[in-house]
């Protein structure tokens, strides 16, 4: 049985309507233009679902999303792989023993949040996070800007930024809030919102700001904040399903100095890696580091404290020798600053 679905192939932001039927051994995708690809199955990869769907990647192929719509032919049930029911440590050792060792995680925590959370926030499941982000994304409703072009080449960027297979996944949203900030919030989720769009008008620099929040995700700085701030009772509060009640206080997380160095040093190897230019960047923070002694409101500095050597520390990283490349295409900047304006 064949079913449309919808295809980021990677090479650029198009989103392409294609016709997917699955076989044994692969996934037959067929092309508007007639044009047909076969993808084997062991190279498929499940990155979760997201609005009533599942989305695959592609191994070897950077940037490679195809969304299925839910539910899935048995034919497709049966070859795809298969995701997650409760978190990757639940399903492989079962309920019943999870229950017991997730008492003795309870009580390591219980134990050790206020002493240390930098050593707490690695042993909380990712899965657990994972469901207050997709609540929280999921309440921005009307506020999150539907444009699968300019999705899709954040998404893309970081691909190029962090390729490689994570137990979290990371996902980005654009948020229409006239605020200069971007965030990483539970779950793996990374939000931009449309006035730092506006304000950080060079798409390198935007790079760099993703590059940051990318490293908070993968060092576990959010849940590390979150073990800090909130305290123990509200953590728990929060991943039993009561997140109106901390929202708010999760948006307005902070990060120690610590946190921001370890998050810039990753967006600066993250940079290389791209090969992006670090320089805008360095600029961004050289204006951050003019701002912050003035009332921000909503602004970048309010939850990344910064010091007098950040923006060196990126500008000192520019290699003349190296050939840099641009974050985004034109096309790919040009639909992200009209996310929020479709």
């Amino acid at each position: 049985m064949a079913v449309s679905a919808i295809l980021y192939d990677g090479q650029t932001a198009a989103r392409q309507i294609v016709i997917v039927e699955a076989y044994a051994t692969k996934l037959d995708i067929r092309f508007e233009d007639g044009r047909h690809d076969s993808v084997p199955v062991d190279e498929l990869t499940r990155s979760g679902k997201d609005g009533g769907a599942v989305r695959l990647g592609r191994e070897g192929h950077e940037g490679w999303r195809l969304i299925l719509p839910e539910p899935l032919p048995q034919a497709f049930v049966d070859i795809l792989p298969t995701g997650s029911r409760y978190g990757g440590f639940i399903d492989r050792i079962g309920i019943a023993p999870a229950i017991i060792v997730l008492a003795g995680i309870t009580a390591l925590i219980l134990f050790g949040a206020y002493a240390s959370p930098k050593l707490v926030a690695p042993i909380i499941p990712p899965k657990w996070e994972e469901n207050v982000g997709d609540a929280m994304v999921g309440d921005f409703g009307e506020r999150r800007c539907r444009s699968d072009e300019a999705e899709a080449a954040i998404l893309s960027l970081i691909d190029r930024l962090d390729p490689g297979e994570y137990a979290m996944e990371v996902e980005a949203a654009i948020l229409d809030l006239d605020w200069e900030n971007a965030a990483a919030l539970p779950g793996g989720h990374i939000v931009l919102f449309d006035g730092a769009i506006s304000e950080w008008d060079d798409p390198d620099a935007v790079a760099g700001v993703i590059a940051h929040e990318v490293a908070h995700v993968r060092e576990r700085h959010v849940t590390e904040a979150l073990v800090r701030e909130l305290g123990i009772g509200a953590l728990i509060r929060l991943f039993a399903d009561d997140l109106g009640a901390n929202a708010q206080a999760i948006m307005g997380l902070s990060y120690t100095r610590e946190n921001e160095s370890e998050a810039d040093d990753s967006a600066i190897r993250m940079l290389e890696r791209a090969k992006i230019d670090p320089r805008p960047t360095s600029e961004l923070f050289d204006r951050f580091a003019e701002m912050a002694g003035e009332p921000i409101f909503n602004g970048f500095l309010d939850s990344h404290p910064v010091s007098a050597d950040r923006a060196e520390q990126f500008a000192d990283s520019y290699d003349a020798e190296r050939s840099y490349r641009p974050a985004f295409t034109t096309t790919e900047w040009a639909a992200i600053k009209a996310a929020c304006s479709d």
